[in-house]
């Protein structure tokens, strides 16, 4: 991918690194102004950390797990050893509708059974065009 084009994993991991600051700073009562004052990280790129609109660089994951006292896989999931499994992203999208309410649950199993039908749909046209050029 080009330069500043973000992967359906970088996506996924900005969200992941958001929330997992946010919980951070809440638990630890630090200000996000401190935090990068303390970790010499500027404090727009923090915020956008903390926003979910940008990724940090591998040595600002580093300072944060050390600050924090954890791994840095443990605040930002590139750094894990295991591939988001199929498993892992279906019970993360269970726990998230599980927060919802019914009718917005609704909504997602709605959205599901439209992507299903694009998948199938998809599949069914790649049949066609396989059987059209033999």
């Amino acid at each position: 991918m080009g330069r500043g084009t973000l992967t359906p994993q970088d996506l996924v991991a900005m969200k992941i690194v958001s929330a997992n600051l946010q919980r951070l700073l809440k638990e630890s009562g630090i200000k996000q102004a401190d935090l990068a004052t303390t970790l010499d990280i500027p404090k727009s790129s923090l915020n956008e950390y903390v926003k979910g609109r940008s990724l940090p660089k591998a040595g600002n994951v580093q300072k944060l797990a050390d600050y924090f006292g954890l791994k840095k896989s443990e605040v930002d999931p590139r750094f894990s050893h295991y591939n988001y499994t199929a498993s892992a992203m279906l019970e993360d999208i269970n726990k998230a509708a599980s927060q919802l309410d019914e009718e917005r649950q609704e909504l997602v199993l709605d959205f599901a059974h439209q992507q299903i039908k694009k998948q199938q749909d998809t599949a069914s046209d790649s049949k066609d065009s396989d059987t059209d050029s033999k």
